[in-house]
């Protein structure tokens, strides 16, 4: 079987999006053609890789070693953001775990 070729979508948050100019307008569309590290991909970006606090991949929380393939989806988020998506994340596993028990 071939290996996906859709490229992968890169979502930079907050002041991370100066780094890219498409990535104010959503998602940005980026080719790899291997699997890359996202420290690697970061700096590639040109994406200063201590600016990277928050990482998800497929919905997941990543890491900097973290292996990231065409079609993956990865969102960066910078510090400042970093304990509001922590809250709005843990609300969101709250709100699973209470309609689960109705």
């Amino acid at each position: 079987m071939g290996e996906n070729k859709a490229p992968l979508r890169l979502i930079l948050g907050g002041k991370l999006t100066t780094y890219h100019p498409d990535a104010k307008r959503g998602a940005v569309e980026v080719d790899l053609e291997t699997p890359t590290r996202v420290d690697s991909l970061l700096k590639g970006l040109g994406i200063p890789v201590k600016e990277a606090r928050v990482l998800m991949l497929n919905h997941k929380k990543a890491f900097l070693n973290s292996i990231v393939r065409p079609g993956d989806r990865l969102g960066i988020f910078p510090p400042e953001l970093a304990f509001n998506l922590y809250v709005a994340l843990e609300l969101a596993h709250n709100d699973e775990e209470c309609a689960g028990e109705s």
